[in-house]
């Protein structure tokens, strides 16, 4: 109340001298020192809240002073610095300069006329408050380094006393959230209590035991159904609530419980279904409780649906958004069905909202209109990159969506780096057919130079994808036809592959993600396999079959440390009148920043005789990882790379091996990992170089 008051105090005061009348006056300066420079800034956009609508003061009051000292105690309080002091200086509107020293918890001694033009807090943080020892007792249920994870953050190498700054309320929290966690372990009863705390004002370490008493186990006994339900709907129900008997009970477990009767009860048209706790009784079982839970429930009407409409979208073709939804005028009214309609249509692409709305015509009429909010027709951006060895790229990439009304995506993208020169663009097309797969075409060209020659492509492809629900898989096939050519080959590849060829093939690929985020993976897995086969009775004039295997697994080891590893297989064989029409373009050439990382770019590939990278035939490549956390988003990594190659399928599974050893530093930023890594070969082969750094973007398998 008193900002409030002192801002519309000023809000209506004269103009100052020499300021013609209406003006707009000066804003007042405000600053804050005493830490590094972001940490200032902060504390500094912090006093923003102070300012109406976010607009500078002309000029500074004592009550907006003493808040101002208020919101930075708090701030300092909450980063560990419990005893922080300091000085207000400030330069007034006669020109004079004032100082006034604060310490925590107090405030400045400000005469009430104050007005100042321009103000500095200084801050002298003093001695930083920080955990330093964290005793916990009576703790069976959980461990205790996660109950020290509620308090101080462990996940950090080099957090050190910041990662385990102290406050009341850090305190207060951690006690609060560990209560939580055992009481959905279905410890009701638990109480977490902070039986000795000591402080050493000098050093700023706190020392706090914990007491937890845990209490009985709760179980759910029962669970009881009251209220007039059809027999079908009764059975039903019961069937859904089952599996929870006998399980653990919390209040998370009794709000599911409910939920899942809910469900239930939608499938069954009981769009008005209302369910609530009636009873819940309990009785000691030994060294446990059991819970009798009752549950009212009141079905109300049973619901049909009347009419379906789509609006807000004339573009889209009416016959697209109905195949997209399931449900359809005299159903059961499902309010599963609906949210999963809406998914439906949101996974379109069209589509930058949905909305479903209902309109009740009558108890048992339900209208359903699903409102729909056009993403942009048309996007375009700038492309911009670095790697290792194409070092700066940058390009165009244009989006184009639902022009024809199919809520068919579009992507053009031009990039040119050092190395390289391409063109790519994909259009899909959901619901090809009717059906629920995705049908994508895809035309590009490239021109790039390679260790051993220079790549030049062009090709068109055309294929469908679909996605299955109950394997939890992607599957894709694709007719493809490319153009390609080998110019400057090097003596010793020119001799082992065509140099210039045309490509008929058929590409079948099945695939499962299973990782937790494909940006920066933590956990989960992914495993994929594509065959490729050309022949010239597809259009082409080589005959060859290829075979990519990829996995890769990602686990969390303790609280700092992620684990990665990933194997890649792959192998290509001609086939027919003749075995070596295997063009250049499709051998493999491992290397680089993400396959063998003591190589650069394809130099981990076979060499001929003279020394040559001459690619091969057949390639395994195995990657292991450990990632652990420093400070924020910045990760410190080691690794081990191999790759065990072949020139010739003859030799399978191969007769080159290389292994490489490094570290390196990761920014997990919002676009992908920025990674700086260095691999050392420990096995290599003759004419290979003893190791290779590299900068570049993204995850490396």
């Amino acid at each position: 109340m008193l900002v409030v008051a002192a801002l519309a105090g000023r809000a209506e005061a004269d103009p100052g001298p020499g300021e013609p009348p209406g003006a707009e006056p000066a804003a007042a300066r405000v600053r804050v020192s005493g830490f590094w420079w972001v940490k200032n800034r902060d504390l500094r956009e912090l006093l923003g809240v102070l300012e109406p609508e976010g607009r500078p003061l002309p000029v500074l009051d004592a009550a907006f002073i003493e808040d101002a000292v208020l919101v930075l105690q708090s701030a300092l309080i909450d980063d560990g610095f419990l005893r922080a002091s300091g000085t207000v200086r400030l330069r007034l509107e006669d020109g004079s300069a004032r100082a006034y020293p604060w310490s925590a918890p107090g405030l400045p001694e400000l005469p009430r006329d104050l007005a100042a033009v321009d103000a500095e807090f200084s801050i002298t943080p003093g001695v930083l408050y920080f955990y330093d020892q964290l005793q916990v007792d009576g703790l069976t249920s959980i461990s205790a380094a996660e109950v020290r994870s509620y308090f101080v953050n462990d996940g950090a190498l080099l957090g050190g006393r910041k990662a385990r700054k102290f406050s009341a309320e850090s305190l207060d929290r951690g006690c609060e959230s560990v209560r939580v966690r055992l009481r959905r372990l279905g410890r009701m009863d638990a109480r977490v209590v902070v039986a000795e705390k000591t402080v050493d004002d000098a050093t700023g370490a706190v020392s706090v035991r914990l007491q937890i008493e845990e209490g009985p186990l709760h179980r759910l006994g029962s669970v009881g159904l009251t209220g007039d339900l059809p027999e079908d709907v009764r059975s039903a129900v019961e069937a859904r609530v089952r599996p929870a008997v006998g399980g653990v009970y919390s209040t998370l477990a009794r709000q599911d419980l409910v939920h899942q009767v809910h469900l239930e009860l939608y499938a069954h048209g009981y769009a008005n279904a209302e369910v609530h706790v009636a009873g819940d009784s309990v009785r000691d079982a030994g060294d446990e409780r059991l819970h009798a839970l009752d549950l009212g429930v009141g079905t109300g009407p049973l619901v049909r649906v009347g009419e379906v409409r789509f609006a807000g979208d004339e573009q889209t073709r009416e016959s697209v958004l109905r195949r997209a939804t399931d449900a359809r005028p005299g159903q059961l009214f499902d309010r599963n069905r609906v949210e999963a309609d809406r998914l439906s249509l949101s996974s379109l692409g069209a589509f930058s909202a949905v909305r479903a709305d209902v309109d009740e015509q009558a108890p048992d009429l339900w209208d359903l209109t699903y409102q729909l909010r056009p993403s942009k027709r048309l996007e375009a951006g700038l492309l911009a990159g670095y790697g290792s060895y194409e070092r700066w790229r940058g390009g165009l990439e244009v989006f184009h969506a639902n022009q024809f009304g199919r809520a068919e995506r579009g992507r053009l993208q031009i990039v040119e780096s050092t190395k390289s020169q391409s063109a790519e663009y994909q259009l899909t097309v959901p619901q090809v057919f009717g059906t629920t797969a995705t049908a994508n075409m895809r035309a590009y060209g490239l021109d790039r130079e390679e260790v051993s020659f220079d790549r030049i492509e062009a090709g068109v492809s055309v294929g469908a994808r679909r996605h299955s629900e109950r394997f939890g898989v992607d599957v894709a096939g694709r007719y493809q036809f490319e153009s390609l050519r080998a110019e400057d080959v090097v003596p010793d590849l020119r001799d082992e592959a065509p140099e210039d060829s045309r490509v008929g093939a058929i590409t079948f690929d099945i695939s499962q993600d299973r990782r937790d985020n494909p940006l920066t993976p933590k956990g989960g897995y992914e495993l994929s396999l594509a065959l490729e086969t050309a022949a010239q009775a597809l259009g082409g004039d080589v005959n060859y079959q290829k075979l990519d295997l990829k996995a890769s697994w990602h686990a969390r080891v303790g609280r700092t440390a992620v684990l990665h590893a990933g194997l890649r297989h792959g192998v290509i064989w001609g086939f027919g009148d003749s075995t070596q029409e295997i063009p250049i373009n499709k051998r493999f050439f491992p290397g680089g920043d993400t396959t063998v990382r003591g190589y650069a770019e394809g130099t981990a590939a076979p060499r001929g005789e003279t020394g040559e990278v001459i690619g091969a035939e057949v390639s395994t490549i195995a990657n292991l990882e450990l990632e652990a956390a420093l400070i924020g988003r910045l990760s410190a990594l080691a690794f081990v790379d191999a790759g065990l190659t072949s020139a010739s399928i003859d030799n399978y599974p191969g007769d080159e091996l290389r292994v490489s050893v490094g570290a390196g530093l990761r920014y997990n930023s919002l676009i992908g990992p920025i990674r700086l890594e260095y691999g050392y070969n420990v096995v290599r082969e003759t004419g290979d170089d003893t190791g290779q750094l590299h900068f570049s973007l993204g995850f490396p398998f």
